[in-house]
């Protein structure tokens, strides 16, 4: 079963799946981890969830240079190549593995226009094993119909109530 975790920008969606992932004690995957200067967000690092292993994913153009070979980019964000490889690499061997539920988080633009964990949510999809992923809820509807989804659970962040199920 496919779990969609949905909320706004800063709702809380990579802690929702850090708690699910605590509490059920299985699986693996990864979470996008954000880092700050002040207020101001500089990046993010991909974190795997069973060891904890991170490497940066993401840096803000207002870092200035950046130190890895770029993959693509989103708005001000440049993704580093080799991390969403690594990425892809192990989510095929979870998949081989056939250790579930996977999470990935997060699916949205860059996903959409086939970048960024684009690849390692069809290696997941594919295999019909159990997911977990997280979703902004204004791209929602339009991830559904993009991968085809026909049969999910959708979770709704709620940085004051937690989830509920929709």
């Amino acid at each position: 079963m496919l779990t969609i975790v949905t909320g706004s920008q800063n709702s809380g969606k990579t802690t929702a799946l850090l708690k699910h992932f605590k509490q059920h004690g299985h699986g693996d995957g990864f979470v996008a981890i954000k880092h700050f200067f002040g207020a101001q967000i500089t990046g993010f690092s991909a974190q795997r969830l069973s060891n904890g292993e991170t490497q940066r994913l993401a840096v803000h153009d207002t870092v200035g240079e950046v130190d890895f070979d770029i993959g693509c980019r989103m708005g001000p964000y440049a993704f580093s190549r080799s991390t969403l490889r690594w990425i892809d690499e192990v989510v095929a061997l979870l998949v081989a593995k056939r250790v579930q539920p996977i999470y990935l988080d997060e699916i949205g633009k860059l996903e959409l226009n086939g970048e960024g964990l684009d690849k390692a949510l069809r290696i997941v999809l594919s295999s019909g094993l159990d997911a977990v992923i997280s979703v902004r809820t204004d791209l929602l509807s339009t991830v559904v119909k993009h991968y085809n989804l026909k049969d999910y659970l959708h979770e709704s962040v709620d940085i004051e109530r937690g989830l509920k199920h929709v």
